[in-house]
Parts: structure tokens; sequence; C-alpha cells
């Protein structure tokens, strides 16, 4: 089944600040009633919201359930409810999280359907996509009963896609005019953490205007990338030629690094392999040496007079430099992602890195 994988959505770093490392823009869906109709770029697929009552409208949302549904219920019927009577489904009301754990949380397996009903006004022709941004961790997905795409294998054990967005290719033959049922069917990588899929970067459209904001957004994120390369490498430069101020060299080493771990964020990392375990230990990787290479860009900036209690503390500094490179090695030498997350949130950031400052 044809698939495009794509790395963050339109809520995708669209530029990063120096020393925060990025800042994230979140894209402004419309929300107003799920119609396409012919001429339109896109429509959002996100909840609806009462602007009123500031909540989501119950009858305008998606529908999530953790029971057994078979897709081809929706090859004829209008509605979530009409296709699957007899299921219970639960209103999506914080579309801005992952609720799949929340209405998953009673089974033994991280599986739940998210359901969303949208209109079509005209007859359909031409290329169409479902875009639905980051899924953790793998899914299934339905448009009128029939399987249009899926990313990752649902009976691995190791993480499959947690951090990829999704763009599916429709063609117009598999759209009805009128009612259109889209099933979603989510696998989470574990039961112990947040899982599911944020509805609300959810949209249909057409596939040119769904893949030309994807690599707009994306390659504007390259630009500043490159931006930013290019500075590191004038500190590189500097260094070269004044090799007494190390200063320099941390600084482009601390440079290059976020420079790598902002692109390895963006996810254009997938059009080069698909390797999702590879990207993400490479990510990690460099998570890990982020903060130790600027904390001795200050070390080389500031020449504190050698005493005593100086080399007792660069003495002392080699432990969290030894607890990082522990870290290293046990994203080198597994390939539990769950475990590295694990080692950066609490112990390398709460523990580690809070040495350094």
């Amino acid at each position: 089944m044809g698939r495009f994988r794509f790395g963050r959505n339109d809520a995708a770093y669209a530029c990063i600040l120096f020393f925060t490392g990025f800042l994230a823009l979140p894209f402004s869906a419309s929300l107003a009633e799920p119609v396409f109709h012919q001429g339109d770029e896109s429509i959002s697929l996100a909840p609806v919201v009462d602007t009123t009552k500031k909540a989501v409208e119950a009858d305008n949302t998606w529908w999530v359930t953790d029971e057994t549904l078979d897709p081809a219920s929706a090859r004829s019927l209008q509605s979530c409810k009409d296709a699957f009577p007899d299921v219970r489904f639960f209103a999506e009301t914080k579309p801005f999280e992952n609720t799949g754990k929340t209405v998953a949380g009673a089974s033994k397996e991280p599986i739940v359907w998210f359901c969303r009903e949208f209109k079509v006004e005209g007859k359909p022709l031409g290329a169409y996509a479902v875009e639905l941004a980051q899924i953790d961790d793998r899914d299934r997905t339905y448009l009128n009963g029939a399987l249009i795409g899926a990313t990752g294998d649902f009976d691995a054990e190791l993480a499959q896609a947690y951090d990829w967005a999704r763009i599916y290719p429709v063609g117009d033959s598999q759209i009805r005019e009128g009612s259109n049922l889209l099933l979603v069917q989510v696998r989470g990588y574990s039961l112990a953490t947040k899982w599911g899929m944020f509805v609300d970067r959810t949209r249909f459209g057409t596939a040119s205007s769904i893949y030309s904001r994807f690599y707009a957004f994306n390659f504007m994120a390259a630009g500043f990338l490159i931006m930013y390369f290019t500075a590191a490498s004038y500190f590189l430069f500097l260094f070269l030629r004044r090799q007494k101020e190390r200063e320099y060299l941390f600084f482009a080493i601390f440079t290059f690094l976020l420079v790598i771990y902002q692109f390895f964020r963006t996810q254009l990392k997938y059009e080069i392999s698909e390797d999702f375990l590879l990207w993400k230990r490479m990510e990690y990787i460099v998570l890990f040496l982020l903060v130790p290479s600027f904390y001795y860009f200050f070390r080389a900036y500031f020449h504190m007079p050698s005493s005593r209690w100086q080399k007792l503390l660069d003495y002392g500094m080699l432990l969290p430099g030894i607890a990082e490179l522990g870290f290293i090695s046990a994203v080198l030498s597994t390939d539990n992602a769950a475990l590295w997350s694990h080692l950066n949130l609490p112990y390398n950031q709460l523990y580690v890195w809070p040495l350094y400052i």
C-alpha cells in the first residue's frame, strides 16, 4: 500500500534560537466544519471548538475506543456510531494530548481506534492525501473501509515510528461524495507512557497542497540550520587561526551538535534513510553531548587562575562526563528506545546536567 512518511508535521521546527536550540511554531489550523469543497486546498480534521463554551463540540470531534473494530463496516455507512453501533466510543475532548493510554488503560494490549467523519462536496477528482502528523507508535489507516497506509510492524517489540508523522496518498476512487469515514488503528509503544495520536494536527486535502506545505516547512527549517552551520564553521576557522583560544573550538563543537540535533528532530533525515532506530540512536548520542560541550566552552572562555580548588573542580567534573559516556554506551549497545528515554529523563537532565550548570 502506497504511503509517504515525513518528519515533523505543520508544527515542525521553523527556526531555532541560538542558545535554546529551537523555536517551535504551531500551525494555526482552521477549526471549521470538516467539509471539503472542490477547489479547497485542505481542511482540518481537528476537533471543532465551541468558542462560547471554550470546549470541544462533542458531536464534531474524533471518537476513540479500545474495542475491536472491523474496518469493512465503514464501507457504506456514514458515521462512526452507525458503522459500529455496539461499540462504546469516547469523544476526543483533549486534542492536544496523546489519549491512547487513557482510553486503553484497562486493556492488556496498547491498541485503540480513532474514528473521524468528514464530508466531500462535489465529485472527487485528482489526487488527495490524509495528513495524520505524529502517532505514537504505529498505525493502520483506513478510509471508507479500505487500507490507505500503515507505518511500523504491529507485532514488533521495539519502537517503530513514534516520532514520525504520516501523509497517506488517496485516490479519488477511494473517496465518496458526501460522508467519509477515516479509521486509524494505533498501537502504542508502551503502556507505561502516553501514546496515541495528536488529533489536532490532522488534515485532508489535495496531495499537492499537503505535500507542498510539508516541504515548505521542512526546507525552511533546513535553511535556518544551514545559517547556524555556517556560524559554527566560522568559529572553527577562528580556532584554526588562533589555536590557543580553545573557546572557539568548544563553541564550534556545541553549535555543530546543536545543528545536528535539530536536523534529527526535523526528520528530513527520513529522506535519506527510513531506519528509525539509527536516527534515534544518533539523536540521543548528540543530546548527551550538548550540555557538556557548552560547559567546556564557558570553562575555556572564562580564564580562571590556576589553583588547588580549580584543579579539584576540573577533576570533579570528570564524573558527570563519565556518566554521559555511560549513557552513550547504553545507546550504542541496546535497541531499547524506552531505555534511552529513561536514561535521559530523569537521570541525565535532572541529575547530571545540573552539575554542569
